[in-house]
């Protein structure tokens, strides 16, 4: 795992009639968390509300970005939308299960099968 002053967060958006995805690079620590969460709300106004969250260049998320995440899912719920996963490392993908979250927060193997 890498300091967040080695990968501070990047967050790469692009949109199309099916939603947005969210490309995170590097670290969500609670420095980096009010960022995505700045940038999961920017995105509820969607008429398609579908928001993927590519985690694929990832190497940490803490406690603040998955307090993101939820926030993120629960405003989406109440405009009848979701989050969705992309390819989280294993050291995420394990902190999602032991806490239970991919139960809530599905999680996909491509951004491709996560639009559809």
């Amino acid at each position: 795992m890498t300091l967040s002053a080695d990968r501070p967060l990047q967050l790469d958006v692009r949109q199309d009639e099916r939603g947005a995805v969210v490309s995170a690079h590097g670290n969500v620590d609670m420095l980096d968390a009010p960022a995505l969460q700045d940038q999961l709300q920017k995105l509820l106004p969607l008429s398609a509300p579908l928001v993927v969250l590519d985690l694929s260049d990832l190497d940490f998320i803490g406690p603040a970005g998955i307090d993101a995440l939820l926030t993120a899912r629960q405003a989406l719920q109440a405009r009848h939308g979701q989050i969705r996963l992309v390819h989280p490392n294993p050291e995420i993908r394990r902190m999602l299960q032991l806490t239970r979250l991919t139960e809530i927060l599905p999680i996909f193997d491509t951004v491709e099968q996560a639009m559809e």
